[in-house]
């Protein structure tokens, strides 16, 4: 993959994640991650690929897009091959500092 099927959209900076279990809120224990959940969004279309991270506000925390990679087997596209690498390289640009919060 070239520099060019790769792209970055937008990305904030994150807090770095608490290890504490909590408060207590109602008979129950609230864990201090839950308000900084992330929920990250897929969309496989016709020439790449995007996923959002998207908190509970519905902002935008990170985001990248990515180009098929064109692969041949025979005389056909292999389509399966290039649309699984891209799910799995646009998994790994997922800043590793935020996947700990991706809860979906």
């Amino acid at each position: 993959a070239g520099p060019l099927d790769r792209q970055i959209i937008h990305r904030t900076k994150a807090k770095s994640v608490s290890s504490s279990m909590g408060s207590l809120e109602n008979g129950r224990i609230e864990d201090s991650n839950v308000k900084k959940r992330l929920y990250l969004g897929m969309d496989f279309g016709t020439s790449g690929a995007r996923y959002a991270l998207i908190d509970r506000n519905g902002r935008i925390q990170a985001e990248a897009k990515r180009k098929y990679p064109l692969y041949v087997s025979g005389e056909s596209m292999d389509w399966v091959r290039s649309w699984k690498e891209t799910l799995f390289l646009l998994l790994e640009d997922i800043p590793i500092d935020l996947r700990p919060l991706v809860a979906s």
